[in-house]
């Protein structure tokens, strides 16, 4: 049994309204992001009078975890809008969205990297023998006594 006229008409008429909800939900996103990195900022900015390096460590890893997040949701979002519009058949705002996508799922990844590096760090290089150590083709003696 195929869907009535009525049930398409309705469905291709909810559709645009699910792509603007989408574009709004993703711009309050953005702007919910932008905001927790301004906060962060002017506390980092406010603890630096204090000089306590210990809470400066935190605003780091705290605006690692921000940046992590807005990256995400930049790269993710048009992505996500492109294939709503698609699915709407809303050419130009898929045309959009893809544009927005090429351009900024590279810069987020970039972004996310350099976060991911910062809440991650590479594990230190193993310290330096401290004690004498024998090498093959020679005495066994250590240099130096």
């Amino acid at each position: 049994m195929s869907p009535t006229p009525e049930v398409l008409t309705r469905r291709a008429s909810i559709l645009p309204v699910v792509v603007g909800l989408a574009i709004f939900g993703w711009s309050m996103a953005i702007c919910a992001m932008g905001g927790w990195l301004l906060s962060i900022g002017m506390s980092q900015w406010a603890d630096s009078y204090d000089g306590d390096s210990q809470a400066m460590s935190g605003h780091a890893a705290e605006s690692a975890r921000a940046g992590l997040w807005l990256a995400a949701v930049l790269a993710v979002g048009p992505v996500l809008l492109a294939v709503l519009a698609r699915a709407a058949r809303m050419r130009r705002t898929f045309g959009v969205f893809v544009v927005l996508a090429v351009l900024l799922v590279p810069a987020g990844a970039v972004a996310a990297s350099g976060s991911w590096r910062t809440l991650h760090p590479p594990a230190p290089p193993p310290p330096a023998p401290t004690h004498c150590m024998e090498h093959s083709g020679g005495d066994s003696r250590c240099p130096g006594g």
